[in-house]
């Protein structure tokens, strides 16, 4: 068994040896390390990067716990570490896009975060010889991925916001607010709770960001600080995530924003077309997106854009940026006739 393990190139540790001596014996091992088992009780200890993983980073792997327990339950197969090969991941590619308890199927990104995840977990547990199957290496075992197609809302679009009356409304005026300020500050969600008085100084904010703990300085627009100064020198709490993003859509509404907006993705392996008013997808990950599209527009140069956004990669960046053709064009345009006028003062 031993040289079994070594001419697989696989490090013959105890754990291994003694599956190994098990399963030739046909012994049962109680504390047998298994696919979800490791999921659940081991994986949540490991670190990324040398740092303890955040609960808010296990939630895609406990998400994917529940779909691998459903889909055993629903296909009456094997989910242990040696029966992942392509006959299961086709199978449970299947059972994501057809069978999941998503009425309306997952989305191809959606699926392909699910396999990203499961090819982490079985990376990890490999690297910590909890098995010897290294199918996730094989190039079929891929992750799905479409083009994701988002909004941002241009300056004009967030002063509307800015100018809709809601005196009415002092929830709905405050979910506003806080949202403006995203869109000026390129913060996400999580960030926005954590932005004080003491964080500013001489116009700049400065803070470590939650999900990467970065160290970003920003500076701050007019508009911010004038919300600051609306709200006696403080800044406003943010709602819970849902709410705020059913206010965003009310606020969209009563502001006008009701261009249509025509998306394709594929659900259940076919292509669908939807259409709705702008207001419908408005959330507030879209103040983000906001930010690094008109700074973009502005000519902010990338990497400056991305020391404030916290990108470590212009790949990842460039996916926030959401202008359409016409406006790529607009861009374009403007740099053709101020190099022509150059040319002709010269």
């Amino acid at each position: 068994m031993y040289l079994q393990l070594v001419n697989k190139e696989t490090e013959p540790s105890n754990t291994l040896l003694r599956q190994q001596l098990d399963t030739k014996l046909g012994r049962k091992n109680e504390d047998k390390m298994t696919l979800l088992k490791y999921m659940t009780t081991v994986f949540p200890r490991t670190k990324f990067k040398g740092k303890t993983r955040k609960p808010q980073s296990l939630k895609p792997y406990n998400q994917l716990a529940t779909l691998l327990q459903q889909f055993n339950k629903e296909t009456k197969r094997s989910i242990d570490f040696k029966d992942v090969n392509i006959e299961f991941y086709s199978a449970f590619i299947d059972f994501l896009r057809y069978n999941s308890n998503d009425s309306n199927g997952f989305t191809e990104n959606t699926i392909g975060k699910h396999i990203g995840s499961l090819k982490a977990v079985l990376r990890l547990s490999h690297a910590d010889n909890h098995h010897t199957n290294n199918f996730y290496q094989d190039p079929r075992f891929v992750a799905p991925t479409e083009e994701v197609h988002n909004i941002y809302l241009t300056d004009e679009e967030i002063d509307l916001l800015y100018n809709t009356d809601l005196s009415e409304e002092p929830n709905l005026a405050q979910t506003r607010d806080i949202f403006i300020i995203g869109c000026y500050t390129g913060l996400r969600y999580s960030d926005l709770h954590q932005i004080r008085t003491e964080n500013i100084t001489n116009g700049y904010l400065k803070l470590t960001t939650t999900k990467t703990e970065n160290d970003v300085v920003i500076p701050l627009n007019p508009l911010v600080l004038t919300i600051q100064k609306k709200y006696g020198g403080q800044f406003p709490a943010p709602f819970k995530n849902p709410v705020m993003n059913r206010h965003l859509k009310e606020i969209g509404k009563l502001a006008g924003l009701n261009d249509r907006v025509i998306f394709k993705k594929t659900i259940k392996g076919e292509k669908a077309t939807q259409t709705f008013k702008k207001y419908q997808l408005i959330c507030t990950h879209t103040a983000r997106r906001s930010f690094a599209s008109n700074m973009f527009k502005l000519g902010v140069p990338t990497l400056s854009i991305m020391a404030i956004t916290g990108h470590r990669t212009e790949k990842a960046f460039l996916k926030y940026i959401k202008l359409s053709a016409e406006e790529h064009a607009k861009i374009m345009h403007q740099i053709m006739l101020e190099n022509y006028k150059l040319r002709i003062a010269k």
